[in-house]
């Protein structure tokens, strides 16, 4: 009865040996991905849209391996509903119906713009599927360097924070100009990356520790950070996030369809609401009371919601919104630094704009990408924590994106991309069950 175990153990042992070679052949990705994310601090703190570059070449290192084609357990079990695949068409039609605005569109750089939310996307996409497929010790060690990078983030943002931007002010080149005010600006986009980054980072740590400590040191972080840099949507994603993640660790399928309920209300109804706003009324009761940079969104979401009322139902084509800064009036608003465009370079807001210049198609491809992208979230085997950082996430985003976000910015979407490929990480590290069937 004794003898069948020779051949299982020598089985095991095969098993153990392919993995060790997998491994080796695919150590050069994993260097590449480890030194990778030990640069983040440097591009949180130092230039925001390296994120867009470091996630664009994990990318294609990972796309560049066979094994992220290859089907093993996990991502069988948890990675591979079909509505995936159905969202990932959505999302694909997305791109190609914004290529094709660019055929009437007057922006001179149109012709290529679709690509800004595509490649990182896809990227992120590569990442999470050689991560999935790769054996658990990669992915457990890629969470611990991920979490230590966003610890480290968070506080050398503190310490800008603290100091007025010393680290920027230091590095050359020095700018002494009046319009060093970017340059701390500069720092909040570092901050609205952290605040995605916030959730996986914290997840892992609980994994580790076995408390939410870490939650709360990086939120406390992240909250001082936003209120410091001037830009009020990283507080307030933060705390809609948080809310999110907390409430999802309960309740993960109702938080999440909630969530994309709020969306889809948002992208379908804020033209209208948009092309409503009484601005000059507003302005007039509130200015003095509020941040100049607040009045002017009201002016520029109004002007928004009108212009898309003359580009239904095609839109206008990509990069409209750039030309319309030259052709709209300025506004005098009290505690700004001068006159301010009734339209700036973008409408500070993507579900706005993504109705200025991709029109209705647009709208429904995105629309649908959302429906089936979540409808995979819920149909994978996903853990509920994991559920629950993909909930903080989206409503972080959902902030960003109602009310400051563009469309054209490449490290938008990448550091989207790279919060769910560290959350696929940190599932894949703690799914011990699906490891060993792999």
């Amino acid at each position: 009865m004794a003898e069948p175990a020779a051949p299982t153990a020598q089985k095991t042992r095969a098993a153990n040996l392919g993995e060790q070679i997998s491994a080796a052949r695919s150590s050069w990705q994993y260097w590449l991905l480890f030194f990778g994310v030990l640069l983040l601090p440097l591009a949180l703190v130092l230039s925001h849209k390296m994120v867009g570059v470091l996630v664009l070449i994990g990318g294609i290192i990972t796309a560049a391996s066979p094994r992220i084609w290859k089907n093993t357990a996990y991502k069988e079990q948890f990675l591979s509903p079909a509505s995936g695949s159905i969202a990932l068409s959505f999302f694909l039609g997305l791109c190609l119906w914004l290529a094709i605005t660019a055929i009437w569109s007057i922006a001179p750089k149109a012709p290529t713009l679709f690509l800004i939310p595509m490649a990182p996307c896809l990227a992120a996409l590569a990442m999470s599927r050689w991560i999935a497929s790769g054996p658990v010790g990669q992915a457990e060690r890629l969470c611990r360097v991920f979490a230590f990078a966003i610890v480290t983030s968070a506080i050398l943002l503190g310490f800008e924070a603290l100091t007025g931007g010393w680290l920027r002010l230091i590095t050359p080149p020095t700018d002494l100009s009046w319009n060093r005010h970017k340059d701390i600006a500069y720092l909040g986009r570092g901050v609205t990356i952290l605040v995605l980054m916030v959730f996986p980072a914290a997840l892992i740590m609980q994994h580790r520790q076995h408390h939410w400590l870490g939650l709360f040191i990086l939120t406390a972080l992240a909250l001082y950070t936003g209120i410091s840099f001037t830009i009020s949507a990283n507080a307030l994603g933060l705390a809609v996030g948080v809310l999110a993640f907390v409430v999802a660790l309960r309740h993960p399928r109702a938080t999440l369809m909630a969530l994309t309920g709020f969306i889809l209300a948002c992208l379908i109804f804020m033209p209208a609401v948009a092309a409503a706003l009484p601005a000059a009324l507003l302005h007039a009761s509130l200015e003095g009371s509020v941040p100049a940079s607040w009045l002017q969104r009201l002016y520029v979401w109004q002007a928004t919601g009108a212009e898309i009322i003359t580009g239904l139902p095609f839109g206008h084509g990509v990069d409209y919104a750039r030309i319309l800064t030259h052709t709209t009036p300025t506004i005098e608003i009290a505690g700004a630094m001068g006159p301010l465009q009734v339209f700036p370079i973008h409408p500070h807001s993507a579900f706005l704009q993504l109705w200025l210049e991709g029109g209705l198609p647009a709208v429904l491809l995105a629309a649908g990408g959302l429906i089936y992208g979540v409808r995979a979230l819920l149909d994978s085997g996903l853990s509920t924590r994991t559920r629950a950082g993909f909930a903080g996430v989206m409503a972080a985003s959902l902030v960003s994106f109602g009310v400051e976000a563009s469309l054209w910015q490449l490290w938008r979407p990448a550091a989207i991309g790279l919060a769910m490929a560290a959350l696929v990480a940190f599932d894949r590290a703690t799914q011990r069950t699906a490891a060993r069937a792999d």
